[in-house]
């Protein structure tokens, strides 16, 4: 089976290629498509971040299209082996870290959310004091072509002002729900991120941010070994990076501790034997009497 005949098999793909003519060298094998060709559409997403539209869904339909071009390019070096796949999901992650970027901005400056902020006007997005984390696949930067996006946002109560009228956790609140809105919903442009914010701190709570000087309390003080691993691989993606990045600085002495006392490793332990009870994947293996290691069952990495 040739890479266009793989391509018309997918729905999707074939939708794509029919709304993107000039990709069609590409799907004929004619040009591979090699880092380069990526990296060109990385730019053409940077170039319209620089152009962009104030006009919110036209924006917003705009990064669709923009990531659609992409997601059919990343497929045809994925099926043709063109790419190795380390090059193709790092790629992939950069892509979405750029995206994420260009979509809060988009929704900074809409006129639903500006209205909250003081003066939003005078910075963008990424000079404010909200800043947001990637976790999970896209915070390794090992994003494939399904994951969704694990998000964690917090923000500087200094830095960070509402309008008179709005408090500022409500106004950031209101903010992510529309960068979620923007990234999830599907069009006929399709959608551009699946995002999953439930790994931030007291995630069964409605707001979905917290302050950051709080935040660190939280993980010093009262988080589980479940909030250590999902923060591991946590990087800042979007909004104000440098707070991002200092932000992971102060938690450093959480992540890495320079000793394992007996009730960390009892902790690990008791997390480990959740994920045999609860994770779909060792459903079969619970209903044995035990999970026999030594033919290699019951070694599920998550």
């Amino acid at each position: 089976m040739d890479l266009l005949e793989r391509v018309a098999c997918s729905t999707y793909l074939s939708g794509i290629l029919a709304k993107n003519e000039d990709l069609t060298e590409y799907v004929n094998g004619k040009s591979p498509v090699d880092e380069s060709v990526l990296q060109a559409e990385l730019e053409r997403l940077d170039q319209f971040a620089e152009e962009q539209l104030l006009e919110t869904e036209a924006s917003s339909d705009q990064l669709r299209r923009i990531k659609q071009r992409f997601s059919l390019l990343w497929s045809l070096a994925d099926l043709s082996g063109s790419l190795e796949f380390s090059v193709l999901s790092a790629m992939q992650s950069r892509f979405a870290d750029h995206s994420i970027q260009l979509a809060l901005e988009i929704v900074w400056r809409s006129p639903k959310i500006s209205r909250l902020f003081a003066n939003p006007e005078a910075k963008p997005a990424s000079h404010s004091g909200l800043f947001i984390l990637a976790a999970g696949k896209l915070g390794g930067r090992d994003l494939n072509f399904s994951s969704d996006v694990d998000l964690i946002a917090f923000y500087d109560k200094i830095e960070l002002k509402a309008a008179p009228m709005y408090g500022v956790s409500h106004a950031v609140t209101e903010c992510l729900k529309s960068l979620s809105t923007l990234l999830s919903k599907e069009t006929a442009d399709g959608f551009v991120w699946r995002v999953d914010w439930r790994l931030r701190p007291y995630a069964s709570l409605r707001k979905l941010s917290m302050v950051s000087d709080k935040a660190l309390d939280f993980y010093h003080y009262s988080a589980r070994p479940w909030h250590r691993l999902a923060m591991i691989k946590a990087r800042p993606v979007a909004g104000n990076l440098e707070l991002g990045h200092a932000f992971m600085s102060d938690l450093g002495s959480f992540l890495w501790r320079h000793n394992l006392d007996y009730r960390a490793i009892d902790d690990v332990a008791a997390l480990k034997d959740k994920i045999n009870l609860e994770h779909p994947a060792l459903a079969q293996q619970r209903e044995e009497e035990e999970i026999r290691l030594e033919q290699g069952r019951g070694m599920n990495l998550k």
